[in-house]
């Protein structure tokens, strides 16, 4: 008899845990559909960022999906530097690209999340 009421009891805790987790659950995902209620709310009052393209005619850009503000300030400011360099030579251009990656590149090296080295991938391998 001891064994059974043991058993139901170990039954008892396992099923308010269950229930426990599915009310935590619940709450969690309550949360993420109030976030992203916030993120569209964000994405629409944010104004488009505007590309011009090769032709020289401008569209506007909205992300479908919520991006963040830095996002938003990054696209922004590539089309700044793309209007700043259309007047440019192919060959200008280029050069200015190349320039930029081993800058990038520099970088990503010294802040650690890039390699210098390609022999360095192969550490520990």
């Amino acid at each position: 008899m001891r064994q059974i009421a043991k058993t139901m009891s170990t039954e008892q805790n396992v099923l308010a845990g269950i229930h426990s987790m599915q009310h935590k659950i619940e709450r969690l995902e309550t949360r993420i559909d109030e976030m992203h209620a916030i993120f569209e709310h964000m994405l629409l009052v944010v104004p488009p960022v505007v590309f011009t393209l090769p032709d020289g005619s401008r569209r506007p850009f909205r992300p479908n999906r919520p991006v963040s503000p830095q996002t938003l300030v990054t696209m922004a400011k590539v089309e700044e530097l793309s209007r700043e360099r259309r007047h440019l030579s192919a060959k200008e251009r280029t050069e200015l690209f190349l320039q930029n990656m081993e800058q990038a590149r520099a970088e990503a090296i010294r802040k650690g999340i890039a390699i210098d080295d390609e022999q360095e991938a192969a550490i520990d391998d």
